[in-house]
């Protein structure tokens, strides 16, 4: 990997991570670009392999298809995980099963990334403070915004650098030492860890026992019929839509027994 390919990628790791106010905030950054399936994309323009990155990503989002934060409570540094781990699975041939082992490695390790920003922060937070009480508008500007996405944008960028540019040639090159063990292991450790994911992401959106039945339907259209998952898709937007009409009715039903009991009461 050349040197203006890791800078281009760690700068995209800076710009899509949290706390960063260039791509509409959170919500066009975090929210969009953090995502291992959207990074897979980016990573595969500029490795000039765009195939070979979206499959990695979408292999790589599958473990992380319900990773939130709440509050402080980070659980992996999902910026992290969605850009140099997915840059090494693309440098690794496409191994998925590698960029997710170290997509898993890196998302924990950037969690110490994280609170070392914030434990910075505070000393920024001090000195605008005093800023505040000296009416100085142009300091506080300083301290709450200039410096601390100084010091995070060097938190971002410098360990993403150093982890592709020094990095990316032991990957490349992981097949040929890497013991028979150890590769069984996280072969095993692929398949495991994107059905977790799938399992929490399903234990929040499947509410009721029937929902299972929706869920299986697909299941089986892609797995026994070789259904794409557009086709898939729209026959469970239909679905969707008479599951909906069907609640809508119970629901008014249930209103108007309501009121015919009001009213003979």
């Amino acid at each position: 990997m050349s040197a203006l390919q890791a800078i281009l990628i760690s700068i995209f790791c800076y710009l899509a991570a949290e706390c960063t106010p260039w791509l509409m905030g959170d919500y066009g950054g975090y929210y969009v670009f953090s995502k291992p399936l959207v990074s897979g994309l980016l990573v595969g323009l500029v490795l000039g392999d765009v195939k070979t990155g979206i499959m990695v990503g979408a292999a790589v989002q599958t473990v992380y298809l319900a990773s939130m934060t709440v509050g402080t409570a980070i659980q992996t540094d999902i910026t992290i995980v969605a850009y140099p781990a997915v840059a090494l699975g693309v440098v690794a041939n496409g191994n998925t099963e590698l960029a997710i082992a170290i997509a898993t490695a890196l998302g924990l390790i950037g969690v110490f990334v994280v609170y070392g920003f914030m434990t910075i922060n505070s000393f920024w937070n001090s000195l605008a403070d005093k800023e505040v009480e000296k009416g100085n508008y142009k300091g506080i500007l300083t301290y709450s915004v200039v410096g601390p996405q100084i010091v995070f944008f060097l938190f971002r960028v410098v360990p993403t650098f150093l982890i592709l540019y020094y990095g990316a040639d032991y990957v490349a090159q992981i097949d040929s030492w890497l013991p028979e063990s150890v590769a069984n292991i996280m072969m095993v450790a692929s398949g495991v860890l994107p059905a977790i994911g799938l399992a929490v992401i399903l234990s929040i959106l499947i509410q009721e026992g029937s929902d299972w039945l929706i869920f299986l339907a697909g299941f089986m259209l892609a797995l026994y019929f070789g259904l794409d998952l557009i086709p898939i898709a729209v026959i469970g937007v239909i679905a969707a839509i008479f599951v909906y009409k069907n609640a809508v009715k119970e629901k008014d039903k249930t209103v108007v027994q309501d009121d015919d009991m009001e009213v003979k009461f």
